[in-house]
């Protein structure tokens, strides 16, 4: 388990995200099988995990220490994109939700991933980016 004083803290760009994530959707609703949409659910989830964790690390890292400028600026960026990020896997979930081979993915992806999407789906949309 890597310890907190070692992670390396990035800032994500959001079109270098955004870039990906349009490759990869594209990817995901071409899969044939369940097996090709797994491999590259797999990598849009890393992407996902990869924001999420450079989001919390920042945040975190402003709560130690509220005097830290860096961190600051970090929080200040994260709490202006961070929406955008979250609506860039709305469409990758909406599709997620319809795949034609879905009860299949059951077996493989818990019920919990498809529910907390299918909500995350009702309660965000871009008319709304600007309360977030």
């Amino acid at each position: 388990m890597v310890k907190f004083e070692e992670i390396k803290y990035r800032r994500i760009d959001y079109e270098d995200i955004k870039e990906k994530l349009i490759e990869l959707e594209q990817r995901l609703k071409s899969s044939k099988d369940k097996i090709e949409f797994l491999s590259v659910f797999r990598e849009i989830n890393l992407l996902h995990l990869e924001v999420e964790q450079c989001y919390d690390y920042a945040d975190i890292c402003n709560m130690r220490n509220e005097d830290d400028e860096f961190y600051k600026g970090e929080t200040e960026y994260w709490n202006s994109v961070k929406p955008k990020f979250d609506l860039l896997f709305l469409n990758i979930y909406r599709y997620c939700l319809n795949v034609p081979f879905k009860e299949e993915l059951k077996d493989m992806i818990p019920d919990n991933f498809f529910n907390s999407i299918y909500y995350e789906t009702k309660i965000s949309s871009d008319d709304i980016l600007e309360l977030k």
